[in-house]
């Protein structure tokens, strides 16, 4: 099953995808995006609310894959954004040859 997930690390709280898709997020009481829905996740809201994400910290993962590896570090020092895989060839935002531990 796949999940709308936003990576903490990398949100700016802009509300971009709020704006963009109220039936996927809204902003929790602390005023931070959060994600209220994982239906219909072929939506075109969905789809404009990751594409305009200017940090691209929203993803769909498997559920399996939906937890952020809080241990990873990027080579740079930075958190990795990976799930509880690495995958940081493809997905790593901070630099291009993230090594994880």
């Amino acid at each position: 099953m796949k999940k709308i997930i936003i990576n903490t690390n990398q949100c700016l709280c802009c509300g971009s995808c709020v704006g963009n898709d109220n039936e996927h997020f809204d902003f929790n009481d602390a005023g931070f995006p959060e994600v209220i829905s994982n239906e219909n996740l072929e939506s075109n809201a969905l789809n404009n609310a990751i594409c305009s994400c200017p940090t691209e910290a929203i993803s769909i993962v498997e559920e399996e894959n939906a937890t952020i590896n809080e241990d990873a570090k990027c080579e740079c020092g930075e958190e990795c954004s990976c799930g509880s895989e690495c995958n940081c060839d493809e997905n790593c935002k901070c630099c291009n040859n993230c090594n994880c531990e």
